[in-house]
């Protein structure tokens, strides 16, 4: 089994090693870009018009099938297959994954109706806040002030039957390694208010990118002082043959384990371990 990057050393703001744009892959970017664009004005409109019906009782339905299939025709703009492995949480719950590139909120998407839990700072970030608001995110502050309502606020998706999705590490990586799980969202699993010990489960999932030969291992790895709209047209100019894996885990049960740090740990164990196996030659 290949062995671990060095977590600890790694240094987060690296370049990340792109090969050049020539002009056909140019022409690529820009017409898959332009396309991809076109197709989300018209889902936005779909989206805006069902909105404003008050009678329209499947809005809901609708949603979700529109959030589906533009995650899956982004992928497919992006040059990336999805490869799922097992299957997806089928109950109310959570799903907690590593964390690589915006990306995996379309390989994740496209998969499974999911809740998104981000960091407050990405509701203001142009382009992908607007986004995720259109998602139905959760967004958190990293205050202990705000702990609670937040735990209130997830607590409250869960027992409306929502699945939420959270990357634990709390950034993105070079899709080489798993960074050590922050356990303070495990909490809400632990807490009072919630419904006994086994009402709502934890999935973890792992996420993995294969990229082709002609670009580097961590082509789709979105980390650091990397800017999104730089690293959006190297994917849409370059990316050709890629896959992205999402591999489900049995869930666990809150139940099963005496505290949040304990149930982290182990999810975080199972991601890294799938990751490591993923990557192996």
């Amino acid at each position: 089994m290949a062995e671990s990057p060095d977590n600890y050393s790694w240094q987060v703001n690296e370049k990340i090693p792109f090969p050049p744009i020539r002009l056909s892959d140019a022409f690529r970017g820009v017409l898959r870009g332009v396309s991809f664009l076109i197709i989300t004005l018209l889902f936005a409109v779909i989206f805006f018009l069902a909105k404003t019906q008050a009678r329209f009782s499947n809005f809901n339905s609708l949603h979700k099938i529109i959030r589906r299939n533009w995650s899956l025709i982004g992928l497919w703009f992006c040059g990336v297959k999805l490869e799922i492995k097992g299957d997806v949480l089928s109950e109310p719950g959570a799903i907690a994954a590593n964390h690589i590139s915006w990306l995996d909120i379309l390989a994740l998407q496209g998969t499974a109706d999911l809740v998104f839990v981000a960091k407050a700072e990405v509701r203001g970030w142009f382009g992908l806040g607007h986004l995720a608001r259109l998602a139905n995110t959760l967004f958190v502050k990293r205050k202990r002030l705000d702990a609670k309502l937040q735990q209130f606020e997830i607590l409250k998706r869960l027992k409306s039957n929502d699945r939420i999705c959270f990357f634990p590490e709390g950034t993105s990586t070079d899709g080489l390694r798993v960074l050590h799980f922050k356990s303070s969202l495990f909490s809400v699993f632990f807490t009072k208010e919630k419904v006994g010990s086994s009402a709502y489960k934890v999935q973890p999932v792992t996420l993995s990118y294969l990229p082709s030969k002609l670009v580097g291992q961590s082509f789709y790895g979105w980390w650091g002082d990397s800017n999104f709209f730089t690293h959006l047209v190297k994917v849409l100019c370059l990316s050709k043959g890629g896959t992205v894996k999402v591999f489900f885990h049995p869930p666990l049960t809150s139940g099963n384990f005496t505290s949040r740090k304990e149930m982290s740990a182990r999810v975080e164990k199972l991601v890294r371990t799938q990751l490591l196996l993923e990557l192996k030659p």
